[in-house]
């Protein structure tokens, strides 16, 4: 799997922090199922893209790498109308938006969504890593 980027992982300094929108406003358990995710997620998405901790830090976040890969659970569920893709057995909805691809899941009770730069090949591979998590740890 060819991914470019490399990140410095979780023990880098908390200036390599990412800056990723915290999902806000979760009842408890769409928050405890967020916590579960982040903690099965990979440390390690792909070769180089280690985790890096995110600004300001939440359980509903998680980026890797560099240029970041970033996560965000709790978020509504993508749309229909974009291209649809499964993965592991986890449905998503990609959304192109020119420098990233935003790869969102569909029919679950708590979603998550995968902003991925396009910077990165073998995008398939990479979301398939995360839908195991997601299979595992959301509903």
């Amino acid at each position: 799997m060819a991914l470019a980027g490399c990140g410095r992982g979780p023990q880098a300094a908390s200036g390599d922090s990412v800056p990723v929108a915290a999902v806000n406003g979760l009842s408890s358990n769409t928050l405890i199922a967020c916590r579960a995710f982040k903690g099965t997620v990979p440390v390690e998405i792909a070769p180089g893209a280690k985790q890096r901790p995110t600004s300001p830090l939440s359980d509903t976040t998680t980026a890797w790498g560099s240029p970041a890969i970033t996560s965000r659970c709790g978020v509504k569920a993508g749309s229909p109308l974009d291209d649809p893709y499964t993965f592991n057995g986890v449905q998503w909805a990609m959304h192109d938006n020119g420098a990233s691809r935003l790869w969102t899941t569909l029919g679950r009770k708590v979603n998550v969504v995968i902003e991925v730069p396009d910077s990165y090949s073998s995008q398939a591979e990479l979301i398939g890593r995360l839908a195991d998590a997601v299979g595992k740890r959301l509903s």
